[in-house]
C-alpha cells in the first residue's frame, strides 16, 4: 500500500482499512496507543494498520511491532 517513514525508519504498509471520520488530526500525521492500533490521518478519515514491516525487521501485525518499538 505504501512507504512512510516514522522515526527515521520506513515503515511499508501491506494491509490496512478505512475508517470514514473527520480526523482531529493533520492528514499525514499518526495516532497509536502504544499497545494496539496505529492509524494514520487522511484528508476524508484514517488509515488502520494491520500488516506492516519496519525497515530491517520482518512483516508482522501491528500489535507486534508496537510491543517492540516506541512511536
Amino acid at each position: 500500500y505504501g512507504v512512510y517513514e516514522v522515526n527515521g525508519k520506513n515503515l511499508k504498509l501491506f494491509k490496512t482499512t478505512k475508517e470514514d471520520v473527520i480526523p482531529q488530526t493533520a492528514p499525514g500525521e499518526f495516532i497509536s496507543d502504544g499497545k494496539t492500533y496505529l492509524k494514520f490521518a487522511a484528508i476524508d478519515g484514517y488509515i488502520n494498520v494491520l500488516d506492516l514491516q519496519l525497515e530491517g525487521k520482518k512483516r508482522m501485525n501491528v500489535e507486534e511491532l508496537l510491543r517492540g518499538f516506541r512511536l
